[in-house]
């Protein structure tokens, strides 16, 4: 019988995970997600990419703070590089239409 060698779906990582985030992580993410969700006025950010389910107001406890650079990318979890957004409006920029939001600025394009 001719064996088959055994071929990889999937690549190996080159970098290893990055580690979960400490408590004193988490909690200076929770102060700029609520920092971010004052300075929207409770409103979704996400100006000309909205969802059919958006109705533009957003509760603290629904909404997402969304990365401009992702930080696997090297974005930093900081005020400037976050948008307060609806769930929604979140797939929308990240999967339905990310051309559109690179275009808008709601997502890193790379080039920047």
């Amino acid at each position: 019988m001719k064996r088959t060698p055994l071929r990889r779906r999937t690549p190996l990582r080159s970098k290893p995970p990055k580690p979960a985030r400490t408590d004193e992580e988490r909690d200076q993410w929770y102060d700029i997600r609520w920092c971010r969700y004052l300075h929207a006025g409770g409103r979704c950010e996400a100006d000309g990419i909205h969802s059919q389910h958006c109705t533009g107001e957003v509760l603290f406890l629904h909404g997402h703070g969304h990365h401009v650079r992702p930080t696997q990318h090297g974005g930093l979890d900081d005020f400037d590089n976050t948008r307060w957004v609806h769930p929604d409006c979140h797939a929308q920029i990240h999967v339905k239409d990310p051309k559109k939001a690179k275009k808008l600025g709601l997502l890193w394009d790379g080039a920047r």
